[in-house]
């Protein structure tokens, strides 16, 4: 039987640990814990262990300020209410990204040089380049913003899944000529073959 890490963790390290039971600060240790320990699942060393607990506090810190900023958007005037969410999408997909630095570097030092690289370097880039790199990008991914539109106007994740079979088919075409056309060529060990 397969199951997913994410349900893995959940039924067999969380509500061990007590998950939600045993009220608001044993939760926030619970979910740290768990991820915590789902960073040292994934290998001996310690970026392994900072990632886990860098995922560990961001669910943490997410449980703490959901139920505390509840209301908080009604004090937004009704125009920018939109642009809170996108700003907060925004955000959270960048914090992602870092994690995925922390994921992906050899130690502690590649996280230093890495972050760094994010915010330095950029002097010679002009706005005339970043447009034609994305001028560049857009025919080959614009069905991809397609598919997340509709995705999020039809509030389905899986809208494509369940979408006709010639629209699955025209997606699929589109997802494998970008894999030929951006992919990486000649043989690469696959990151889990490490573990």
């Amino acid at each position: 039987m397969h199951i997913s890490l994410s349900t893995w963790l959940r039924d067999y390290l969380y509500i061990p640990l007590g998950g939600n039971r045993n009220g608001e600060w044993a939760t926030y240790r619970n979910l740290f814990l768990t991820m915590l320990l789902g960073g040292i699942w994934h290998g001996a060393a310690w970026t392994f262990v900072l990632w886990g607990a860098y995922h560990g506090f961001l669910l943490s810190a997410h449980r703490f300020l959901k139920g505390r900023l509840a209301g908080w958007p009604q004090l937004i005037p009704r125009f920018l209410r939109r642009s809170w969410f996108y700003l907060r999408v925004v955000l959270f997909f960048h914090v992602t990204c870092f994690g995925w630095l922390i994921f992906r570097a050899q130690n502690f030092k590649q996280i230093g040089q890495m972050s760094a690289a994010l915010f330095h370097g950029w002097e010679g880039v002009s706005a005339y380049q970043v447009f034609r790199v994305l001028n560049e990008l857009i025919p080959y991914i614009w069905f991809l913003m397609v598919v997340q539109l509709y995705q999020f106007v039809k509030k389905d994740l899986m809208i494509i899944y369940k979408s006709h079979v010639l629209i699955k088919g025209v997606f699929y075409f589109l997802c494998l000529t970008l894999f030929i056309i951006f992919g990486v060529s000649g043989a690469k060990e696959f990151i889990y073959f490490q573990f």
